[in-house]
């Protein structure tokens, strides 16, 4: 018999209903757990949980969660059961077998009887990402939610995830096989960007390449940079025989794809994977540094059989775990890392200037008596408009102007440098 709900509960409205991107991650006989979106784009994740067979009804719980929670629960940083307690949107739908009727309750979670409640392990079940190698970046949020985009912007975001999605071109080489990364037609909802990459032949190989293991395996690769990465860099850059698991797990996959090929992995297969991985961060970095310009956030989806996957939601709280990567590497590979700790004077020339987002780049000796120079990034503070002022007349006549700023360096160069603006 099933547990009673209060008839008080009982509500009417589609937003628990799931119309597109339906996916099980769990099959028994029947969907048990499986997710998908509402007509509104609202993300639901929904459990199979009680029947009655005698008045032929299914009991389901569905929750509406956000882009960050969802991709959370994909990558098993939280559970089925922590989303619950945290729910805003969680509905209980009786519903007859054959979906002719159903009955939707808004509930509380203290309202469910503990036996009804899935575990505190209950983590999504691992998944194999999907081969096929078909991406969207949707850019969320202040302009983007208008479906607009500067194309300085647009050049902004596309370059850096371009470089990051071809990384593994090295790796790939041994395979006589080269990624291409085209852009597809641009969509609303926010302002998305779909990439596909194609692995082309470069000639016809002598021996067995199984596609769909390398594109898993660069699905993983990705996923690994965007979710853990941040968490792992020490651990990898310093230890030179123990790995931490994430990564481990990405360099035995590509050792299993030589031993699939019939072909002797190279003695320098985990250097080249350590290279790829921390140039990849400096591409990652490129994009974060954009967020809150003109957009809050980002998702990064893969699409397969026309369900999208999140990867991960790139925030403020990713920006900030990238540079610190970033910034480990630096000091690993280059120099110590270094900041102003007030505003000093300098002398720079402008190169590179979005007058919408404010950022650009720039030409700096590396002391004042120097012959070499630096190329930072620049981030102009302030909101007043940047045209007819010293920073864009540097940028169309080539001049050098005296600014106030708090730079960034590695070593002895410039990285960036916060301009305080000056309408002088």
């Amino acid at each position: 018999m099933m547990f009673e709900i209060n008839q008080n509960k009982l509500t009417r409205t589609d937003l628990h209903k799931i119309v597109s991107n339906y996916e099980v991650l769990i099959y028994y006989d029947m969907p048990i757990l499986f997710t998908g979106t509402n007509a509104y784009g609202n993300i639901i994740i929904g459990s199979s949980v009680d029947e009655d067979y005698e008045n032929k009804i299914e009991r389901v719980f569905h929750v509406i969660v956000d882009s960050v929670v969802y991709s959370d629960y994909l990558s098993q940083k939280t559970t089925y059961r922590e989303i619950l307690e945290k729910a805003e949107s969680f509905f209980v739908i009786d519903r007859v077998f054959d979906e002719s009727e159903e009955k939707v309750y808004s509930v509380d979670i203290n309202e469910i009887p503990e036996e009804y409640l899935p575990t505190d392990e209950s983590f999504c079940p691992k998944r194999a990402m999907d081969s096929i190698l078909s991406y969207v970046v949707s850019l969320k949020g202040k302009e983007a939610d208008k479906h607009l985009l500067s194309l300085d912007d647009l050049i902004d975001i596309l370059e850096p995830f371009r470089k990051f999605l071809s990384k593994p071109a090295i790796f790939l080489k041994e395979f006589k096989l080269r990624p291409r990364v085209y852009a597809r037609a641009f969509s609303p909802g926010s302002f998305k960007l779909h990439l596909d990459i194609k692995l082309d032949d470069v000639k016809q190989p002598d021996l067995h390449i199984d596609k769909d293991l390398i594109s898993k395996h660069l699905n993983n690769y990705f996923n690994f940079c965007v979710n853990y990465l941040p968490v792992e860099v020490a651990d990898i850059l310093e230890n030179a025989n123990t790995f931490p698991p994430h990564f481990s797990e990405i360099l035995r996959e590509r050792e299993d794809i030589f031993r699939s090929s019939g072909m002797k992995f190279p003695a320098d297969l985990k250097d080249v994977l350590v290279k790829s991985i921390t140039n990849s961060v400096t591409d990652l970095y490129s994009i974060s540094k954009h967020i809150g310009d003109n957009f809050t956030h980002l998702e990064m989806i893969n699409i397969y059989d026309g369900h999208e996957n999140t990867l991960a939601v790139l925030d403020t709280s990713f920006s900030e775990n990238i540079s610190k990567s970033r910034d480990i590497i630096d000091e690993k590979f280059i120099g110590k890392v270094s900041a102003d700790q007030k505003l000093q004077d300098y002398e720079l020339l402008i190169y590179h200037l979005n007058t919408d987002s404010r950022r650009g780049t720039a030409l700096i000796k590396d002391s004042v008596d120097s012959e070499t120079h630096s190329r930072p990034s620049i981030k102009i503070s302030g909101k007043e408009p940047l045209e007819e002022t010293k920073y864009t007349e540097s940028l169309y006549k080539s001049e050098r102007i005296k600014i106030k700023g708090i730079a960034q360096r590695v070593g002895n160069k410039f990285r960036h440098i916060d301009i305080n603006y000056e309408n002088t």
